[in-house]
């Protein structure tokens, strides 16, 4: 496990940081397998702070990739058991968006998922 080791002041509304984190490991979770792992890391440069989550399960198909952020997009049920409404991910982008913040994903559609939330840092 890697520490952040500096306080940062991030430039987003906490409880939508909250939510997006929570939504985000949520997916990591529902997404993974029995021995799968999800390392959650954080890094700072060039004024903005870095989140990512990423997981080793199944993946994300290639040709769902470019769609992930979809309202109501949803990777097939016979690719996988579990299931939401494929709103998921659209909130979190729309929460994102709303505080300057980027949230980008991405996959090699066949081990793991990796989201990162990119945030502006608080001038101090």
């Amino acid at each position: 496990m890697n520490a952040v080791d500096q306080v940062m002041h991030l430039q987003i509304f906490m409880a939508h940081l909250d939510d997006i984190l929570h939504r985000l490991i949520d997916n990591a979770v529902k997404f993974s397998r029995e021995h799968d792992s999800i390392t959650i890391t954080a890094t700072a440069e060039d004024g903005r702070c870095s989140i990512s989550i990423q997981d080793t399960g199944p993946g994300i198909p290639a040709d769902h990739i470019e769609k992930i952020f979809d309202k109501f997009h949803q990777v097939s049920r016979e690719q996988t058991e579990q299931q939401g409404a494929g709103l998921g991910l659209y909130i979190s982008k729309v929460l994102a968006e709303a505080n300057g913040c980027m949230l980008i994903g991405a996959s090699d559609g066949t081990t793991g998922s990796t989201f990162t939330l990119v945030i502006p840092l608080r001038p101090e």
